[in-house]
């Protein structure tokens, strides 16, 4: 998530205070997001299936039929 910059010896660049301000506004936005996303009571819950057609049934019939 974090991009992290090294030097050419492969050490870490230190990081400044301004950094570590900008992790925590970017942890609290973060974590107010996921808070947000939380909340769905207000959404219609559906059943994600639906009926098979009267072809399918047809064809289901058929393999079943031709297996036995």
């Amino acid at each position: 998530m974090y991009t992290l910059a090294l030097g050419r010896n492969g050490d870490k660049v230190t990081e400044s205070t301004q950094d570590s301000f900008d992790k925590l506004k970017t942890d609290r936005a973060y974590r107010e997001y996921k808070n947000s996303r939380k909340d769905k009571s207000h959404l219609i819950k559906y059943p994600q299936s639906v009926e098979p057609s009267d072809y399918y049934k047809y064809l289901e019939s058929k393999v079943l039929r031709n297996e036995n």
